[in-house]
């Protein structure tokens, strides 16, 4: 399991804050997540299935835990796109990186 499921992150738990952000989509969540440095504190807010909410405290380490996501890719060149976190840096946005 990774670090956020060992301190209490678990499946279920949708995320529904970032360091007090509100996010509501995906989207949301990884406009949040690219502003924040390498090894910074996160504070995130989660709400499970009952809707009992919980705050969790995290380092992130793009080192072990890269921030990437996996996109159709629009043109239908290639099926999936693998997008990292630099990649979006230096584009300015979400750019295509590899075939998956």
């Amino acid at each position: 399991g990774s670090p956020a499921h060992f301190y209490g992150m678990k499946s279920c738990r949708y995320i529904v804050a970032v360091n007090g952000t509100p996010v509501q989509t995906l989207d949301d969540l990884i406009e949040v997540v690219q502003t924040i440095p390498d090894r910074a504190a996160v504070k995130l807010k989660a709400v499970d299935l009952q809707g009992q909410a919980m705050t969790f405290t995290l380092k992130t380490d793009a080192k072990f835990w890269p921030t990437n996501e996996l996109k159709r890719d629009p043109t239908g060149k290639m099926d999936w796109v693998l997008v990292t976190r630099e990649e979006a840096k230096e584009a300015g946005t979400r750019a295509p990186s590899s075939r998956v």
